[in-house]
């Protein structure tokens, strides 16, 4: 994967349009990243503090494969994922300039056991 291939967005809507099929398609899975889509929704923005969450949808070839939420000060929620796109969360987000301090959530394990450290020293964790 290519750290290009996450798209970025502030808006909740933006990614909703991109991602909800895939998050849809197994609620299960992604039911943190449902959940909080859909109480920035209907809160909006502010209610979460005064910087603004930012939510990732990785696409390859057309289709979504991943997604994240960064909901300040609650943390980055992911959803699982591969090796590859592991790597290239953190190669994207730097590249905004964007250095998280925030903890790691999932209700499933969503890094391979042996990138957890270099994953989170790489977002300076």
């Amino acid at each position: 994967m290519r750290p290009e291939h996450w798209h970025l967005t502030e808006e909740v809507d933006d990614v909703l349009t991109r991602a909800g099929g895939f998050l849809r398609s197994r609620p299960g899975r992604h039911v943190m990243q449902l959940t909080w889509a859909g109480r920035v929704r209907a809160r909006g923005t502010g209610a979460f503090g005064t910087e603004a969450p930012v939510f990732g949808v990785l696409e390859e070839a057309g289709e979504v494969r991943a997604t994240f939420c960064r909901l300040p000060p609650r943390g980055l929620g992911l959803s699982p994922l591969t090796p590859g796109q592991a790597d290239s969360l953190p190669a994207r987000l730097a590249a905004l300039g964007e250095r998280s301090t925030h903890r790691v959530h999932s209700v499933h394990p969503v890094l391979p056991r042996g990138q957890r450290a270099r994953w989170a020293q790489s977002m300076g964790l």
